[in-house]
């Protein structure tokens, strides 16, 4: 049962004048904004409040043959 690596973001944005920071999976990703999943919460993040966006390269184990 091989997993597909999905990729994980690191966000930080305003709100309300406070600067935040999010990381989680991306669900979605359009020119208008991005889409994370938080626990169990969906935070959909518009990038005009975006100042910095990392993303970490995926990885997949379950596509390695260990012996």
């Amino acid at each position: 049962m091989a997993g597909e690596a999905r990729v994980i973001a690191r966000v930080s944005y305003t709100e309300h004048g406070n600067s935040r920071f999010i990381k989680g999976p991306v669900l979605e990703e359009t020119d208008e904004f991005i889409v994370i999943e938080l626990r169990n919460y969906i935070v959909k993040i518009f990038k005009k409040y975006i100042e910095k966006i990392e993303i970490e390269k995926p990885t997949n184990r379950g596509s390695y043959e260990y012996h």
